[in-house]
């Protein structure tokens, strides 16, 4: 919430957490941040209970989305690699995405560290 606090101090931004299908109602456009998938894939099972998943898929046809990674999958048209049950997409964007395809998170990035001298450490 402090993030929040930040972008209002900009004066060009009214921060609106979209809880229910009403909240919308105050936005002209929306961010659905990153995070870790099977948070976002919940949100979209959410969504669908809450009655807001038909608002959200209405609302992004008229207005400015951004996603940013997990955020990015919720909005996409297809999901490779979802899990068993599937997941709720928006269908905001005409994209195809690869649920880990690069490999499951922890193995997605390794390099040799270098210490002060400049030699790989052991």
């Amino acid at each position: 919430e402090k993030l929040l606090e930040v972008l209002e101090l900009n004066e060009k931004f009214k921060v609106v957490l979209v809880r229910k299908k009403e909240d919308l109602g105050e936005c002209d456009g929306l961010v659905i941040p990153g995070g870790e998938l099977r948070t976002i894939a919940l949100l979209g099972v959410l969504a669908r209970h809450s009655g807001l998943l038909d608002p959200l898929k209405e609302f992004i046809k008229t207005k400015d989305v951004w996603g940013t990674c997990a955020g990015a999958f919720l909005l996409s048209k297809t999901v490779v690699g979802t899990k068993r049950s599937g997941q709720e997409l928006l269908s905001g964007t005409n994209v195809t995405i690869a649920r880990n395809g690069w490999g499951r998170q922890v193995r997605s990035f390794s390099c040799s560290s270098m210490s002060l001298e400049g030699r790989p450490e052991a």
